[in-house]
């Protein structure tokens, strides 16, 4: 097993740049999605960020944007126009250098943009709490959650170079991660989303045990009836195919998705589900949110747990920490309803 130091740059850029704001953003306390992509079938947009605070009083969503290069009022302009598209009244410009337009800050505040100048990364952390996007409680784990995010997209990448070298796992795999980063990001509502979830899901109950399969000699079979796998075995027990690491993770990622869509769809609906509506003229019926209804009924019972015995507050703190997997919720009284995450509690930002 290699014993190589990854290190961190000081001053990131491209790619290392989005992750450095993605950190900031995961490490004060938001729920942060990355390289969200619509298509139809064309490419329509790319999102860079998109962060979630899941505050005690409401949630508030912001686009973000970064720019490690040139950039100029028309990049501004088309961020405002992805925020008018997707309905959000945050959104947030981030790049290193002014290029003499300093004036892009007051212009872009009345429609709800705000643009930041990170010159001086020495510094980034106090001006990304003076801005108002939310305070640290533990500002190691920024760099932890830069080092997650570069492990993320070398998981993609050995996906994507896997597909290419034709293992039907790995393409398994490419088309799990779309639907679970991108598809269900889309979804007109929470219900539509879990169920989209599920029947992703459906299609790789097994993917890195199937992929598994095929790497010790068989076909791959993500519904596979098999328990026992040589390299499933050597993947767990000693670190080794990255291709299964990342099959793993692309799983965890499911159900953390899976959990999120599903506060989103206690939050929509903290009584009960909808039921059968009479359409405005009397003459018809329609059923709202049936695609919920048609869900496992063992999925019904946990969302009616969600809002009778969990502290929607306490929930929101879990997503907030643990989008790659780590962290526990704290019981009341210890660390102000926070979340431990490698012995630093996380609480939330005022924003």
């Amino acid at each position: 097993m290699s014993t190589k130091v990854v290190t961190l740059p000081e001053s990131p850029k491209g790619e290392e740049l989005e992750d450095y704001i993605a950190a900031l953003f995961q490490a004060s306390g938001h729920f942060v999605e990355k390289q969200i992509i619509e298509s139809d079938p064309s490419d329509i947009l790319e999102l860079d960020i998109f962060a979630t605070y899941y505050g005690p009083e409401e949630t508030v969503q912001q686009l973000i944007e970064v720019k490690s290069g040139k950039w100029g009022f028309t990049d501004l302009f088309k961020v405002v126009g992805w925020m008018e598209y997707l309905g959000l009244e945050h959104g947030a410009f981030f790049m290193t250098r002014w290029d003499d337009r300093e004036s892009a800050q007051r212009k872009m505040e009345p429609l709800g943009l705000d643009v930041v100048c990170f010159d001086d990364f020495g510094a980034a952390p106090r001006l990304f709490t003076e801005k108002g996007f939310g305070s640290f409680a533990e500002p190691r784990l920024i760099g932890l959650w830069r080092h997650s995010y570069g492990v993320e997209r070398k998981f993609v990448k050995l996906i994507h170079q896997k597909e290419r070298a034709g293992a039907e796992g790995a393409k398994a795999a490419k088309t799990y991660h779309r639907q679970i980063n991108n598809g269900t990001f889309f979804a007109r509502a929470p219900e539509e989303s879990l169920a989209l979830l599920y029947d992703a899901y459906r299609e790789h109950p097994k993917l890195a045990l199937g992929y598994a399969r095929e790497i010790d000699g068989s076909s791959f079979d993500p519904h596979t009836p098999a328990s026992d796998s040589p390299s499933y075995k050597t993947a767990l027990r000693n670190g080794t195919h990255p291709e299964l690491q990342a099959c793993m993770y692309l799983e965890h990622r499911a159900r953390l998705a899976i959990l999120k869509a599903a506060v989103d769809y206690a939050l929509a609906h903290p009584d009960r589900p909808p039921d059968f509506r009479v359409s405005e003229d009397g003459k018809s019926f329609f059923f709202q949110g049936l695609a919920y209804h048609v869900l496992p009924e063992t999925f019904h019972d946990g969302i009616a747990w969600l809002r009778e015995a969990v502290e929607l507050p306490t929930v929101r703190d879990l997503l907030a920490a643990v989008p790659l997997g780590m962290g526990r919720v704290l019981p009341p009284g210890q660390g102000q309803g926070g979340v431990r995450v490698d012995g630093a509690v996380l609480r939330h930002p005022c924003r």
